[in-house]
Parts: structure tokens; C-alpha cells; sequence
């Protein structure tokens, strides 16, 4: 196939970049590749059935979408979600898709940082040495 034309990330430092690189490549390598049948072959290659299934509902989505169709009759005819419908109106909007897990990562991020901060009080309660019991008087602490 024409993978050669695709270039090797192995000279560049971050990651993003040599993916940027790579998925340029792409990109020129697709328009090159001139018939449909290769596109074809490239696609059934690089994507598993469910992907290609996936990237024809938001392709038809993002037709509808244009044409003015309802959040409901999208959900009704081609499967998808509210969630995605909005993320595709809001990509359309700002010309680039942002998918709910990627917005929701700062979020996440966030309560873990809350949580960890959270733990590090408890942790520097000094302990109470010795048995802890509950006895019939209530809880105790019999120190060593």
C-alpha cells in the first residue's frame, strides 16, 4: 500500500506533534490515492466494521444536522445520542469536535485533585496508639 509516504515520528520529540505529522500525511495520502475502490481498501484496513459504522452515522448526522433536522428524528433514524447531536451542532458551530469525555477530563481531573487534597488532611491526624473496642459503655481506646 502507500505507507511509505507516511512519515516516521521516531525525529520528533512530543507526541502530539509527530501525531499531527502522521495524521497530515494521511490526509495528503487519501486525495492521492485518486479511486474509490483504494479509499475503500485503506478504510477496511485501518478501521475495524463498528468504526466505519460509527464515522457513517456522523457523516449522515452532520447532513441532517445542516438540513435542519430535529434532535428526536436523528435519534429515530440513524441511532444517535443527544449527547452527540449536541457535540456535533457545537463542532459545527466552532468548526472542530470536542467529544463529552474530553470535555469532562478537567472536570475529573478536578475531584481527584479534591479528593487527594481531601485524604491529605486525614492523613496528618496524628493516631491514637494502643486497641480500639466498643464495649458496652461505648467506644474505647485502650492505649498499649
Amino acid at each position: 500500500m502507500h505507507f511509505s509516504k507516511i512519515k516516521d515520528p521516531q525525529s520528533m520529540a512530543s507526541v502530539n506533534k509527530w501525531a499531527d505529522k502522521v495524521l497530515k500525511s494521511f490526509y495528503e495520502l487519501v486525495p492521492s490515492l485518486g479511486k474509490s475502490a483504494e479509499v475503500k481498501k485503506l478504510f477496511e484496513l485501518l478501521f475495524t466494521v463498528h468504526e466505519r459504522h460509527n464515522l457513517a452515522k456522523r457523516l449522515l448526522g452532520f447532513k441532517r444536522i445542516i438540513e435542519g433536522s430535529s434532535y428526536r428524528k436523528l435519534n429515530g433514524t440513524i441511532g444517535l445520542s443527544y449527547q452527540t447531536v449536541s457535540a456535533m451542532k457545537t463542532s459545527l458551530k466552532k468548526q472542530n469536535y470536542i467529544s463529552y469525555y474530553t470535555i469532562s477530563i478537567p472536570a475529573k481531573q478536578k475531584r481527584q485533585e479534591e479528593k487527594n487534597r481531601k485524604f491529605a488532611k486525614r492523613d496528618t491526624k496524628p493516631r491514637q496508639s494502643g486497641r480500639y473496642r466498643k464495649t458496652k459503655y461505648g467506644r474505647s481506646w485502650f492505649l498499649n
